[in-house]
Protein backbone atom coordinates (compact mmCIF):
# COMPACT_ATOMS: atom_id res chain seq x y z
CA UNK A 1 0.00 0.00 0.00
CA UNK A 2 1.15 3.90 -0.56
CA UNK A 3 0.77 3.94 3.08
CA UNK A 4 3.40 1.94 3.61
CA UNK A 5 6.14 3.09 1.01
CA UNK A 6 5.30 6.70 2.03
CA UNK A 7 6.43 5.49 6.38
CA UNK A 8 9.86 3.93 4.90
CA UNK A 9 10.42 7.24 2.78
CA UNK A 10 9.41 9.18 6.22
CA UNK A 11 11.83 7.33 8.35
CA UNK A 12 14.32 6.72 5.94
CA UNK A 13 14.68 11.05 5.51
CA UNK A 14 14.67 10.76 9.62
CA UNK A 15 18.58 10.14 9.37
CA UNK A 16 19.28 6.97 10.89
CA UNK A 17 15.74 6.67 12.78
CA UNK A 18 17.14 8.54 15.85
CA UNK A 19 14.73 6.63 18.19
CA UNK A 20 14.94 7.60 21.79
CA UNK A 21 14.76 3.81 22.73
CA UNK A 22 13.17 4.44 26.27
CA UNK A 23 11.31 7.59 25.95
CA UNK A 24 9.02 6.65 22.76
CA UNK A 25 10.83 9.58 20.59
CA UNK A 26 10.85 10.23 16.89
CA UNK A 27 12.79 10.69 14.37
CA UNK A 28 15.24 13.30 14.85
CA UNK A 29 15.48 15.25 12.02
CA UNK A 30 11.29 16.20 12.20
CA UNK A 31 11.76 17.37 15.48
CA UNK A 32 14.85 19.59 13.48
CA UNK A 33 12.40 20.62 11.12
CA UNK A 34 10.10 21.99 13.82
CA UNK A 35 7.20 19.22 12.78
CA UNK A 36 6.03 18.21 16.35
CA UNK A 37 4.36 14.88 16.03
CA UNK A 38 0.49 14.48 17.04
CA UNK A 39 -2.31 11.94 17.06
CA UNK A 40 -5.41 10.17 18.09
CA UNK A 41 -5.52 7.32 20.30
CA UNK A 42 -8.41 5.14 21.17
CA UNK A 43 -8.34 4.15 24.74
CA UNK A 44 -10.83 3.29 27.73
CA UNK A 45 -11.33 6.53 30.24
CA UNK A 46 -11.63 6.04 33.49
CA UNK A 47 -8.13 5.85 35.97
CA UNK A 48 -6.70 4.31 32.85
CA UNK A 49 -6.63 7.26 31.00
CA UNK A 50 -5.74 9.64 34.03
CA UNK A 51 -2.63 6.66 34.12
CA UNK A 52 -2.05 7.24 30.67
CA UNK A 53 -2.17 11.18 30.97
CA UNK A 54 0.22 10.79 33.67
CA UNK A 55 2.92 8.26 33.39
CA UNK A 56 3.05 8.22 29.33
CA UNK A 57 2.29 11.39 27.92
CA UNK A 58 3.03 13.96 30.80
CA UNK A 59 7.06 12.37 30.89
CA UNK A 60 7.71 10.94 28.12
CA UNK A 61 5.99 12.22 24.99
CA UNK A 62 5.33 16.12 26.42
CA UNK A 63 8.61 16.46 27.07
CA UNK A 64 9.43 15.71 23.43
CA UNK A 65 6.55 18.22 21.75
CA UNK A 66 4.44 15.28 21.01
CA UNK A 67 0.79 16.11 21.73
CA UNK A 68 -2.07 12.91 22.43
CA UNK A 69 -5.16 13.74 21.83
CA UNK A 70 -7.54 11.24 23.20
CA UNK A 71 -10.76 9.29 21.57
CA UNK A 72 -12.57 7.33 24.64
CA UNK A 73 -15.09 4.84 24.34
CA UNK A 74 -15.75 0.71 25.00
CA UNK A 75 -13.78 -1.79 23.47
CA UNK A 76 -16.81 -2.85 21.97
CA UNK A 77 -17.27 0.73 20.52
CA UNK A 78 -13.95 0.97 19.14
CA UNK A 79 -13.48 -1.64 17.31
CA UNK A 80 -16.67 -1.26 15.44
CA UNK A 81 -15.14 2.31 14.83
CA UNK A 82 -12.17 0.70 13.53
CA UNK A 83 -14.26 -1.65 11.22
CA UNK A 84 -16.25 0.82 9.90
CA UNK A 85 -13.74 2.88 9.01
CA UNK A 86 -10.55 0.82 7.32
CA UNK A 87 -11.42 1.68 3.71
CA UNK A 88 -10.85 5.21 4.29
CA UNK A 89 -7.54 6.91 3.27
CA UNK A 90 -7.47 8.09 6.88
CA UNK A 91 -9.21 7.31 10.11
CA UNK A 92 -10.10 8.87 13.13
CA UNK A 93 -7.10 7.13 15.38
CA UNK A 94 -3.62 6.43 14.55
CA UNK A 95 -3.77 4.31 17.73
CA UNK A 96 -5.89 2.35 19.64
CA UNK A 97 -6.23 0.28 22.58
CA UNK A 98 -7.84 -2.69 23.06
CA UNK A 99 -7.63 -6.23 24.83
CA UNK A 100 -6.10 -9.10 23.24
CA UNK A 101 -8.89 -10.96 21.92
CA UNK A 102 -10.53 -7.93 20.86
CA UNK A 103 -7.31 -7.30 19.04
CA UNK A 104 -7.13 -10.15 17.47
CA UNK A 105 -10.53 -9.79 15.90
CA UNK A 106 -9.43 -6.17 14.80
CA UNK A 107 -6.20 -7.09 13.15
CA UNK A 108 -8.41 -10.29 11.25
CA UNK A 109 -10.53 -7.41 9.98
CA UNK A 110 -7.96 -6.05 8.11
CA UNK A 111 -7.73 -2.77 10.45
CA UNK A 112 -3.99 -2.87 11.53
CA UNK A 113 -0.36 -2.65 10.57
CA UNK A 114 2.29 -5.10 11.66
CA UNK A 115 4.99 -3.32 14.14
CA UNK A 116 8.14 -1.99 13.41
CA UNK A 117 10.63 -2.92 15.31
CA UNK A 118 12.82 -0.56 14.37
CA UNK A 119 10.21 2.12 14.98
CA UNK A 120 9.45 0.87 17.92
CA UNK A 121 12.87 -0.43 19.55
CA UNK A 122 11.71 -1.26 22.65
CA UNK A 123 9.62 -4.04 21.22
CA UNK A 124 12.88 -5.81 21.08
CA UNK A 125 12.35 -5.73 25.17
CA UNK A 126 9.10 -7.52 24.79
CA UNK A 127 8.26 -10.99 26.54
CA UNK A 128 8.42 -13.60 24.28
CA UNK A 129 4.81 -15.31 25.40
CA UNK A 130 3.23 -11.95 24.91
CA UNK A 131 4.42 -10.99 21.47
CA UNK A 132 2.18 -10.51 18.30
CA UNK A 133 3.15 -8.82 15.21
CA UNK A 134 0.72 -6.71 15.23
CA UNK A 135 0.35 -5.32 18.73
CA UNK A 136 2.72 -4.31 21.05
CA UNK A 137 1.09 -5.54 24.72
CA UNK A 138 0.82 -2.78 27.19
CA UNK A 139 0.72 -4.70 30.61
CA UNK A 140 -1.20 -7.76 31.26
CA UNK A 141 -2.56 -9.95 34.22
CA UNK A 142 -4.74 -13.07 34.78
CA UNK A 143 -7.97 -14.32 35.73
CA UNK A 144 -8.29 -15.83 38.82
CA UNK A 145 -10.00 -16.97 41.61
CA UNK A 146 -11.27 -13.49 43.93
CA UNK A 147 -12.81 -14.43 47.19
CA UNK A 148 -13.06 -13.33 50.93
CA UNK A 149 -11.94 -16.03 53.44
CA UNK A 150 -14.45 -15.01 56.19
CA UNK A 151 -17.41 -16.36 53.54
CA UNK A 152 -15.37 -18.94 51.07
CA UNK A 153 -13.37 -20.92 54.28
CA UNK A 154 -11.82 -23.18 51.94
CA UNK A 155 -8.78 -21.43 49.94
CA UNK A 156 -10.26 -22.07 46.24
CA UNK A 157 -7.16 -23.38 44.36
CA UNK A 158 -9.45 -24.75 41.49
CA UNK A 159 -12.40 -23.03 39.53
CA UNK A 160 -14.64 -26.00 40.36
CA UNK A 161 -14.43 -24.14 43.55
CA UNK A 162 -17.86 -22.31 42.72
CA UNK A 163 -19.63 -25.95 41.85
CA UNK A 164 -19.21 -26.47 46.22
CA UNK A 165 -22.56 -26.14 47.45
CA UNK A 166 -21.35 -24.59 50.81
CA UNK A 167 -20.50 -21.72 48.14
CA UNK A 168 -24.17 -21.50 47.14
CA UNK A 169 -25.49 -17.93 46.31
CA UNK A 170 -21.17 -16.50 47.39
CA UNK A 171 -20.72 -16.48 43.09
CA UNK A 172 -20.58 -13.90 41.54
CA UNK A 173 -19.64 -12.61 38.10
CA UNK A 174 -18.82 -9.01 35.72
CA UNK A 175 -21.29 -9.34 32.70
CA UNK A 176 -18.69 -7.52 30.38
CA UNK A 177 -16.12 -10.15 31.14
CA UNK A 178 -18.56 -12.60 30.04
CA UNK A 179 -16.11 -13.79 27.21
CA UNK A 180 -13.07 -14.82 29.43
CA UNK A 181 -15.97 -16.00 32.07
CA UNK A 182 -16.85 -18.85 29.94
CA UNK A 183 -13.00 -19.28 28.86
CA UNK A 184 -12.53 -19.97 32.80
CA UNK A 185 -15.71 -22.28 32.89
CA UNK A 186 -14.10 -24.39 29.93
CA UNK A 187 -11.05 -24.79 32.05
CA UNK A 188 -13.26 -25.54 34.86
CA UNK A 189 -15.43 -28.12 32.70
CA UNK A 190 -11.56 -30.22 31.67
CA UNK A 191 -11.50 -28.04 28.27
CA UNK A 192 -9.27 -25.80 26.46
CA UNK A 193 -10.59 -22.14 26.39
CA UNK A 194 -12.36 -22.35 23.51
CA UNK A 195 -14.19 -26.10 24.19
CA UNK A 196 -17.81 -24.43 24.10
CA UNK A 197 -18.77 -27.96 25.51
CA UNK A 198 -16.94 -27.39 28.56
CA UNK A 199 -18.08 -24.13 29.44
CA UNK A 200 -21.57 -24.94 28.87
CA UNK A 201 -21.20 -28.54 31.31
CA UNK A 202 -19.48 -25.92 33.76
CA UNK A 203 -22.17 -23.03 33.93
CA UNK A 204 -25.38 -25.36 33.98
CA UNK A 205 -24.03 -27.18 36.86
CA UNK A 206 -23.44 -23.82 38.53
CA UNK A 207 -26.63 -22.16 37.81
CA UNK A 208 -28.50 -24.48 40.13
CA UNK A 209 -26.45 -22.72 43.05
CA UNK A 210 -27.70 -19.43 42.48
CA UNK A 211 -24.86 -17.54 40.90
CA UNK A 212 -25.07 -13.43 40.94
CA UNK A 213 -24.37 -11.22 37.56
CA UNK A 214 -23.56 -7.55 37.94
CA UNK A 215 -23.15 -5.21 35.03
CA UNK A 216 -19.61 -4.18 35.63
CA UNK A 217 -16.40 -4.87 37.56
CA UNK A 218 -16.99 -2.23 39.78
CA UNK A 219 -20.88 -3.86 40.63
CA UNK A 220 -18.56 -6.45 41.61
CA UNK A 221 -16.15 -5.18 43.37
CA UNK A 222 -19.05 -3.39 45.92
CA UNK A 223 -20.92 -7.02 46.30
CA UNK A 224 -17.89 -8.67 47.33
CA UNK A 225 -17.34 -5.42 49.56
CA UNK A 226 -21.18 -5.83 51.44
CA UNK A 227 -20.67 -9.78 51.80
CA UNK A 228 -23.56 -10.21 48.87
CA UNK A 229 -21.44 -12.49 47.18
CA UNK A 230 -18.04 -14.16 48.29
CA UNK A 231 -16.16 -15.44 44.81
CA UNK A 232 -15.59 -14.16 41.61
CA UNK A 233 -13.48 -14.98 38.27
CA UNK A 234 -11.20 -11.99 38.21
CA UNK A 235 -8.08 -10.21 36.47
CA UNK A 236 -5.45 -10.77 39.43
CA UNK A 237 -4.64 -6.83 38.75
CA UNK A 238 -7.83 -5.76 39.86
CA UNK A 239 -7.97 -8.19 42.95
CA UNK A 240 -4.86 -6.19 43.84
CA UNK A 241 -6.61 -2.94 43.21
CA UNK A 242 -9.43 -3.58 45.37
CA UNK A 243 -7.32 -4.86 48.39
CA UNK A 244 -5.05 -2.26 48.57
CA UNK A 245 -8.68 -0.21 48.68
CA UNK A 246 -9.91 -2.16 51.68
CA UNK A 247 -11.62 -5.19 50.51
CA UNK A 248 -11.46 -8.31 52.26
CA UNK A 249 -10.43 -10.70 49.64
CA UNK A 250 -7.65 -13.07 48.71
CA UNK A 251 -6.87 -14.44 45.32
CA UNK A 252 -5.52 -17.73 44.21
CA UNK A 253 -4.25 -19.19 41.05
CA UNK A 254 -6.54 -21.84 39.42
CA UNK A 255 -4.66 -24.88 39.16
CA UNK A 256 -6.65 -25.66 35.48
CA UNK A 257 -4.42 -22.98 34.03
CA UNK A 258 -5.61 -19.07 34.53
CA UNK A 259 -6.94 -16.78 31.36
CA UNK A 260 -4.45 -14.41 30.92
CA UNK A 261 -5.50 -10.59 29.71
CA UNK A 262 -3.33 -8.50 27.41
CA UNK A 263 -4.14 -4.75 27.21
CA UNK A 264 -2.20 -3.62 23.49
CA UNK A 265 -2.22 -0.87 21.31
CA UNK A 266 -1.87 -1.45 17.34
CA UNK A 267 -1.15 1.21 14.73
CA UNK A 268 -4.09 1.65 12.33
CA UNK A 269 -3.36 1.28 8.21
CA UNK A 270 -4.94 4.31 8.00
CA UNK A 271 -3.19 6.50 10.69
CA UNK A 272 -2.83 10.34 9.78
CA UNK A 273 0.42 9.84 11.57
CA UNK A 274 2.70 6.61 11.57
CA UNK A 275 5.28 8.08 13.20
CA UNK A 276 3.36 9.09 16.09
CA UNK A 277 1.71 6.12 16.41
CA UNK A 278 5.72 4.56 16.71
CA UNK A 279 6.40 6.87 19.48
CA UNK A 280 3.55 6.33 21.75
CA UNK A 281 3.49 2.55 21.03
CA UNK A 282 7.13 2.62 21.85
CA UNK A 283 6.38 4.93 25.33
CA UNK A 284 3.81 2.63 26.61
CA UNK A 285 7.17 -0.06 27.16
CA UNK A 286 9.51 2.43 28.23
CA UNK A 287 10.46 1.17 31.93
CA UNK A 288 9.50 3.98 33.63
CA UNK A 289 5.92 3.48 32.25
CA UNK A 290 5.75 0.11 33.21
CA UNK A 291 6.84 0.39 36.34
CA UNK A 292 4.23 2.94 37.25
CA UNK A 293 1.28 0.84 35.73
CA UNK A 294 2.61 -1.88 38.28
CA UNK A 295 2.42 0.43 41.57
CA UNK A 296 -0.60 2.06 40.60
CA UNK A 297 -3.13 -0.53 38.72
CA UNK A 298 -1.24 -4.08 39.82
CA UNK A 299 -0.56 -5.01 36.44
CA UNK A 300 2.41 -6.98 35.26
CA UNK A 301 4.95 -5.70 33.19
CA UNK A 302 5.06 -6.99 29.50
CA UNK A 303 9.28 -6.11 28.99
CA UNK A 304 11.92 -7.77 30.47
CA UNK A 305 14.04 -4.45 31.27
CA UNK A 306 11.16 -2.99 33.76
CA UNK A 307 13.46 -3.11 36.76
CA UNK A 308 10.41 -3.82 39.37
CA UNK A 309 11.43 -3.46 42.72
CA UNK A 310 11.56 -7.24 44.08
CA UNK A 311 8.75 -6.84 46.27
CA UNK A 312 6.63 -5.05 43.70
CA UNK A 313 7.12 -7.63 41.21
CA UNK A 314 6.80 -10.10 43.95
CA UNK A 315 3.22 -8.46 44.36
CA UNK A 316 2.03 -8.11 41.00
CA UNK A 317 3.89 -10.57 38.45
CA UNK A 318 3.52 -14.62 38.61
CA UNK A 319 6.03 -17.28 39.57
CA UNK A 320 7.47 -19.41 36.72
CA UNK A 321 5.11 -22.38 37.64
CA UNK A 322 2.06 -19.49 37.44
CA UNK A 323 3.40 -18.55 33.65
CA UNK A 324 4.14 -21.71 32.93
CA UNK A 325 0.12 -22.64 33.94
CA UNK A 326 -1.18 -18.95 31.53
CA UNK A 327 -3.28 -20.74 28.76
CA UNK A 328 -2.23 -19.80 25.21
CA UNK A 329 -5.16 -18.82 23.47
CA UNK A 330 -6.18 -19.90 20.09
CA UNK A 331 -8.14 -17.00 19.14
CA UNK A 332 -8.96 -17.69 15.92
CA UNK A 333 -11.01 -20.40 17.21
CA UNK A 334 -12.93 -18.54 20.02
CA UNK A 335 -13.54 -15.69 17.19
CA UNK A 336 -15.84 -18.48 15.48
CA UNK A 337 -17.48 -19.81 18.46
CA UNK A 338 -18.14 -15.91 20.02
CA UNK A 339 -21.55 -15.55 19.05
CA UNK A 340 -22.45 -18.98 20.30
CA UNK A 341 -20.94 -18.30 23.81
CA UNK A 342 -22.65 -15.31 23.63
CA UNK A 343 -25.82 -16.80 23.15
CA UNK A 344 -25.59 -19.65 25.97
CA UNK A 345 -24.31 -16.84 28.24
CA UNK A 346 -27.04 -14.43 27.87
CA UNK A 347 -29.96 -16.36 26.72
CA UNK A 348 -29.04 -19.95 28.86
CA UNK A 349 -27.04 -19.25 31.69
CA UNK A 350 -28.34 -15.63 32.58
CA UNK A 351 -31.68 -16.27 32.15
CA UNK A 352 -33.74 -16.38 35.47
CA UNK A 353 -30.54 -15.43 37.56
Amino acid sequence: MTYRISRRKFLASASGLALLPTLGGWPAAARAAGTPLSGVVGSWGGDYLKLLQQNVDAPLLRPQGCTVNYSVADQFARKTQMVAERMRHRGSMDVSLLGDIDMYDAEMAGTLVDVDPHAVPNYANVIDTLRHPYAVPHIFSAQVIVYNPALVKTRPDSYQAALDPRNKGLVGFSDILSRNNMMAGALAGGGKPEDLAAAKKFYLQLKPLRPRIYPSNETVAAALHSGEIGMTFMWKARALQWRNAGLPVEFAFPREGAVPYISEAAQLKNARSPAFAAAYMNALLAPSAQVAFAKTMGYAPTVTNAGLPPDLQQQVGFTDAEMKLLVKLDYAALSKQQAAADAFWNEDFKAGL
